[in-house]
Formats: structure tokens, C-alpha cells, sequence
């Protein structure tokens, strides 16, 4: 008997030991082993199509923390830009008055566990247990792959360095490899969605995967995707009509059944599109003149680097040409940057996320997206992706 009271005892000295959390303040606790300390990890808040840096910790002890104020359930991510971790996340949900403990052994996110009585978070760790096994091979590559681009990245930014063709094979071969995996995932989970309760995490894998889905034709490392699209149509149709009106819904459906996207030859798409002053916005507007569509994000870095050139092109081809900048950005987040840097032009924002509107008609994907537009309104010409110089060069050959 004394044996079970001491037993009793410790348990309820361990639990008066645990930190109190304010109801205005959520914790995230950490305990890893096998990572080095002074490791850097870094907590990121879901921000529309953005993650933003909120806090960092140096992991010391083996353990990291996390605490701020809070007023509702957020949705956060626990990364590291530093070498051995996977180019992605672990997604950890937070609430007022809540600790979350997080502990795990090695860099892979998917080797780590997440501790909470949050209904989000549990269903979160359901889906990663459809697919754990996978998901730690896959997050093995992702960790390889990101280290040498990041090595790819310093080599490109020596003095007169060449592309450097070596590292992108092994990053090329890499994927070969990780590809078929993470249609397994993918597979696996959407498997898991048939049996889970409706939530925002059951939503946010159903948009996700439809999405991917819809890349499907345009990019052949998702073309085993095309294989979930009977299971993804089949568990969005149960869907009640309330869930499928809203954004998610919205998005959802136009992944799924895509309508028709301008082609080079047809005639332009226009809808409206807002500044940053609020005022509904046309393509029609800039009828007689050369148009390029410019689709971006602050958190894409070519679309960034891409800006100084884009403004060089708008300013030297300002009587004939209309660079026009559409940012999927948050309201907020969108009219801040083009504070801070100085933006000036035609800076547009669709103000949408329902798989509607310009962004769809173009069909983009990946960005940064071009399209450039005829003076009488033809499409000309649609690509994805930017390198030094590669603007002005398409811009010269066809602009007259």
C-alpha cells in the first residue's frame, strides 16, 4: 500500500510541476534526442498561402519552447532551415490555455509526436499514422534534396559560377525516388479519409490532394496522382452543400472539375481584380496595349528576385506595355510588402482563394506565372518560372 501512495504521490508531483498556461497564452514544450544543441527550430504561423517566422528557439538540453498569446485555435509550424531536416513541417495546433508537448528522436518530422487533447491535432497525428512508415522515407530524401540545393544555392552565388550541373542530377535522381513516394503517402491517407470524421484537417487533405490532382497534367511528377481522382470526386460529392459553398468547397470543386483555361491564340480573360486602394480593377483597361500578367507571392523567392526586372521592363516599355502584378497574398500581408519595398505600378490582388477568377481562367499552377497579352487581346505566350534576364528576353523578341 505505502508503495501505491508513493506511487500516487510522485504522479501528482509531476502533474503540479507541469507549467501552468494563462487562459490568454498557448505552450509548445519540446524534447528531442539525437539532435545536436544549438540547433535552430523555428515556429511558423499558416498565414492564407504563406507560413510566417513568429518565434525561434535554440534547442538546449535537448528541449525548445514556445509561448505567446492567444485568442482562438491557431494552426502552426515547427521547422528548421538546417541541415539533415526535410523541406517541410511539422504541423502543430494550438489554443488558449493549452500545453503541447512535442518529442521525438532524429530530424525527421514524421519520427516526432505531438501530444495535445486538441481535437485538430489528434486528427492530424491519424493521418500521419495511415502513412508514417512512408512518410519517414520520404522525409529522408526531402532532408537529402534540400541540403544540396541549398548547396546548389551557395555554389550559384559565387563570382562567375556556372549552373552547377552535378548537384541538380543528384537532386534530379533523388526525386526519381521520392516521387513515387509521396503518391503513396497521398494514396494512404486518402484511403484514411473514407473512414475519418469531417474536420479542418480532413478539409485541408481534401483540398490539398485535389490540387495536386489538378497539377496532375501539367507536371509529371504528379502524374500518379490521376489515379485518386475518382476517390477525391467520391468524397468531396458526399460533402453537404454548406461545406461545399465555402472557399475550401470552392476550390475543391474547380480542382476537381476544372473548367477550360485560356490558351495562347484565344482571346484574353478578363474579371475583376482590386488595388491596393480598393478599387475594382480590369485588363480591359489597358485595351491597345501589350499586357503581361505577372501571378506572384512574397513567399515564392523567383517571383521576388524577378520584381527589380519587371519594373526595368515596365518603365522602358511604359508606352506600349502593361505589367500588371496579381499577388495571392493575404489582404494584409500583400499591402504590407508593397509597403516595404517600395512597390509601385499596376500591383493587383484577386482577393479570392475559390479556385475562381484570373488565377484559374491562366491556369497557375506554380508561380511565378506569366502571360503576355496582345494589344487586340490575344494570348501570345504562357510560362512558369523566372531567371535573371529571361523577362526581358521574351519581352524583346516579341514587343515591338
Amino acid at each position: 500500500m505505502k508503495k501505491i501512495l508513493l506511487g500516487l504521490c510522485a504522479a501528482g508531483l509531476l502533474a503540479a510541476c507541469a507549467p501552468t498556461v494563462p487562459d490568454n497564452e498557448y505552450l509548445i514544450d519540446g524534447r528531442l534526442e539525437g539532435v545536436p544543441d544549438s540547433t535552430v527550430i523555428a515556429l511558423y504561423e499558416f498565414n492564407s498561402n504563406l507560413l510566417q517566422e513568429v518565434q525561434r528557439d535554440t534547442l538546449t538540453g535537448g528541449k525548445f519552447t514556445f509561448r505567446d498569446t492567444i485568442s482562438s485555435l491557431k494552426k502552426f509550424a515547427v521547422m528548421s532551415d538546417e541541415p539533415g531536416f526535410p523541406n517541410t513541417w511539422l504541423t502543430v495546433w494550438a489554443a488558449p490555455g493549452r500545453r503541447i508537448e512535442v518529442s521525438g528522436s532524429g530530424k525527421l518530422f514524421a519520427l516526432w509526436n505531438v501530444k495535445s487533447d486538441l481535437f485538430e491535432q489528434q486528427e492530424e497525428t491519424r493521418f500521419i499514422d495511415c502513412a508514417r512508415e512512408v512518410l519517414e522515407k520520404q522525409q529522408a530524401y526531402s532532408a537529402a534534396e534540400k541540403d544540396l540545393l541549398m548547396q546548389m544555392h551557395r555554389e550559384m552565388q559565387k563570382e562567375n559560377s556556372a549552373f552547377p550541373e552535378e548537384i541538380w542530377t543528384q537532386v534530379d535522381s533523388i526525386r526519381r525516388l521520392s516521387n513515387p513516394l509521396q503518391y503513396e503517402i497521398a494514396r494512404r491517407q486518402v484511403e484514411c479519409m473514407k473512414t475519418a470524421p469531417f474536420s479542418t484537417v480532413w478539409m485541408n487533405n481534401l483540398k490539398t490532394y485535389a490540387g495536386i490532382l489538378s497539377a496532375a497534367s501539367k507536371y509529371d511528377e504528379f502524374k500518379d496522382f490521376v489515379a485518386l481522382a475518382e476517390p477525391l470526386k467520391e468524397l468531396y460529392e458526399a460533402l453537404p452543400d454548406s461545406v461545399k459553398q465555402m472557399p475550401a468547397g470552392k476550390s475543391t470543386y474547380h480542382s476537381l472539375y476544372p473548367s477550360p483555361t485560356v490558351k495562347v491564340g484565344e482571346k484574353m480573360y478578363d474579371s475583376p481584380a482590386f488595388d491596393a486602394e480598393g478599387r475594382k480593377r480590369y485588363l480591359a483597361e489597358f485595351a491597345g496595349k501589350y499586357i503581361l500578367l505577372d501571378f506572384w507571392s512574397q513567399g515564392c523567392g523567383p517571383c521576388v528576385r524577378s520584381i527589380p526586372e519587371l519594373e526595368e521592363i515596365a518603365a522602358d516599355y511604359a508606352d506600349r506595355l502593361a505589367v500588371v502584378s496579381i499577388c495571392s497574398d493575404s489582404e494584409e500581408l500583400w499591402k504590407k510588402f508593397l509597403v516595404e519595398k517600395g512597390m509601385k505600378g499596376n500591383q493587383w490582388n484577386e482577393l479570392r482563394h475559390d479556385g475562381e477568377g484570373l488565377a484559374a481562367a491562366y491556369g497557375v499552377q506554380g508561380i511565378p506565372h506569366y502571360v503576355l497579352i496582345s494589344p487586340d487581346g490575344i494570348v501570345l505566350d504562357a510560362w512558369t518560372g523566372y531567371g535573371t534576364g529571361s523577362l526581358r528576353r521574351k519581352i524583346e523578341g516579341t514587343v515591338r
